[in-house]
C-alpha cells in the first residue's frame, strides 16, 4: 500500500484564469520589472508566514544599505584629509604643499563615491516601495489572498 498524495486544486474564482493588467498606477509603483501584467492562478503561500520572512530579508537588506553608507560616508572624510595631508620639512621646519596628484585623486574618487552613495539613498527608497507594494494590505501587489485561507 502506498499512500499518494492528493491532487493539487485550483481555486479560480469568478471563472478566470486569464493574466491580469496591472493599472496605471501599478506599473508605476512596480516599475522595477516593468512587466504590466501577473498570472492570476498562483500556488498559495503561507501568506503570514511569507510574508514575516520577507519583511526580515527586507530588513537585512535595509541594514546592509545603511552599513555601506556609512562606510561610504567613513571613506569619504578619509580621503578628504588624506587629500590636505602635508609633511614638515626638515628645514626650515614648515609645512609642505599637499600633493597635488592625492588631491585630484581624491576629489574624483569622493566624486564617485558620492554617486554610490546616491544609488545606496535610491535603493532605500526602492526597498520601502517594494515593501507597501507587496508586503501591506493596501499594495498594488499584496502577496496575500484576501479571499482563501489555507493550513
Amino acid at each position: 500500500f502506498s499512500a499518494k498524495p492528493a491532487p493539487g486544486i485550483e481555486l479560480i474564482a469568478g471563472n478566470n484564469d486569464e493574466k491580469q493588467k496591472l493599472s496605471f498606477l501599478g506599473r508605476i509603483l512596480n516599475g522595477d520589472d516593468a512587466d504590466s501584467e501577473v498570472e492570476t492562478l498562483q500556488p498559495v503561500p503561507l501568506g503570514e508566514n511569507l510574508n514575516e520572512c520577507l519583511v526580515k530579508i527586507i530588513n537585512e537588506i535595509s541594514n546592509l544599505n545603511g552599513q555601506v553608507y556609512d562606510l561610504a560616508a567613513t571613506q569619504r572624510r578619509f580621503n578628504a584629509r588624506l587629500m590636505s595631508h602635508t609633511h614638515i620639512t626638515t628645514a626650515p621646519g614648515v609645512p609642505t604643499t599637499p600633493s597635488l596628484s592625492v588631491m585630484a585623486s581624491g576629489f574624483l574618487t569622493n566624486v564617485k563615491i558620492g554617486f554610490v552613495q546616491s544609488k545606496l539613498v535610491a535603493q532605500k527608497v526602492g526597498l520601502a516601495t517594494h515593501t507597501i507594494n507587496y508586503l501591506r494590505s493596501f499594495g498594488s501587489k499584496w502577496i496575500c489572498s484576501e479571499n482563501v485561507r489555507t493550513t
